[in-house]
């Protein structure tokens, strides 16, 4: 199976993983400023075949119009109540943090995910949870088979993201988590920013999880 990851420092963390070859999805594409997230990809010679997208918020989807330039058959999943945030500056923050020419507003189709749906795709099966409070849409996506978690910006490492952002709310945080405390202890948690850690850490060292389970 292809594993890699760029942990970056100001913008999200970007996962590529696939277990057909090289064919790949990419969780998260934050940016690709210097062109490094193509050259990178062009290093591990593979070919994207999709964009997964925890949230919408610029940060985690700025890249997504050099991956698309580049492997323009690469199909874009994000949950329904997200899709919004794609072609809305206000929604993705971006008229905030960047320059009025990088401001993003995307027109790309997309693929709507939904909680507990099942993809299957470059031989993994990937299923969705819905863990609104971040932002209304936010999922993580959990590689069944793998154990392995994105968890975009639900979950953190001993933390979890804020909930006073657009379409925001604290009161979804419990039942959120809830969710992600009930999956297996031993699968690994690959956050948005951050350093990875695993459930079971979590449920033993994080404020959040260890409240509400």
């Amino acid at each position: 199976m292809i594993f890699d990851c760029l942990f970056e420092e100001d913008t999200s963390n970007v996962y590529i993983v696939g277990d057909d070859g090289n064919n790949v999805i990419i969780v998260d594409p934050g940016n690709n400023r210097n062109n490094h997230l193509i050259r990178h990809l062009e290093k591990l010679n593979v070919n994207v075949k999709a964009i997964f997208l925890t949230h919408g918020h610029y940060d985690h989807i700025e890249a997504v119009k050099d991956i698309k330039d580049k492997y323009k058959d690469a199909k874009i999943y994000i949950h329904y109540l997200e899709e919004e945030f794609l072609n809305n500056p206000k929604l993705n923050l971006s008229f905030r943090h960047l320059t009025n020419h990088d401001v993003i507003e995307y027109d790309y189709e997309t693929i709507s995910v939904t909680d507990n749906e099942i993809i299957d795709i470059v031989n993994l099966k990937i299923k969705v949870i819905h863990t609104p409070f971040h932002t209304r849409g936010s999922v993580c996506y959990l590689l069944l088979d793998k154990q392995i978690l994105f968890s975009g910006d639900t979950l953190f490492y001993r933390s979890i993201g804020r909930s006073d952002l657009p379409t925001g709310n604290s009161k979804q945080i419990p039942s959120s988590l809830l969710k992600l405390a009930k999956l297996d202890e031993k699968i690994n948690v690959y956050p948005g920013h951050g350093r990875k850690t695993t459930i079971e850490q979590e449920i033993k060292y994080n404020q959040y999880l260890r409240f509400i389970y």
